[in-house]
């Protein structure tokens, strides 16, 4: 499986309607880089699928930080 299917899956079917940042995404599917799960997350984002905006992550907590969701 892909990094981009793995984090689409786990957005999607793992976690539907809860914004993760990509520290967070990358962490919970033991990426390498964070930049992995940012590039998966900012092409998902111009989907109709997913929405991705500042806002807070509610596993690390950080706030004001890009956060990804699917719809």
């Amino acid at each position: 499986m892909t990094i981009a299917e793995r984090v689409s899956n786990f957005l999607r079917d793992k976690h539907p309607g809860t914004s993760y940042c990509d520290d967070c995404i990358a962490k919970q599917l033991d990426l390498s880089r964070r930049q992995q799960a940012q590039r998966v997350t900012i092409a998902l984002a111009v989907t109709k699928d997913f929405v991705r905006q500042i806002g807070t992550c509610p596993e690390c907590k950080g706030r004001d930080k890009f956060v990804t969701r699917s719809v």
